[in-house]
């Protein structure tokens, strides 16, 4: 469900009614499972499509920020990576340059 939704809905709150659970449930069943609270886990999976993002596709950073609903695009990665975008798209550029 998050895959689905990580563009648009990234409120715990919007999760756990689309579950038809409470929020106390979800969070201990995501704890449970991958030792994350709901929220952490919403945002680790909606960093993953942004490097995805990043990485796969021609869209600009600002593109790709607008679309997540961050209002500072330089600084989307920096909470999870301590790299700026344009710093994550370079190392990983580097990390998988094949020899010619």
């Amino acid at each position: 469900m998050i895959d689905q939704h990580y563009k648009s809905k990234q409120n715990v709150q919007y999760s756990a009614d689309q579950l038809n659970i409470t929020l106390r449930i979800l969070n201990n069943v995501n704890y449970d499972i991958a030792q994350y609270s709901a929220k952490v886990l919403i945002d680790k999976i909606t960093i993953l499509q942004i490097k995805r993002l990043l990485i796969n596709t021609p869209y600009s950073i600002k593109e790709i920020a607008y679309q997540h609903g961050f209002n500072e695009p330089t600084k989307i990665l920096q909470r999870s990576t301590d790299l700026t975008s344009e710093a994550f798209i370079g190392s990983y550029s580097r990390a998988f340059r094949f020899p010619t």
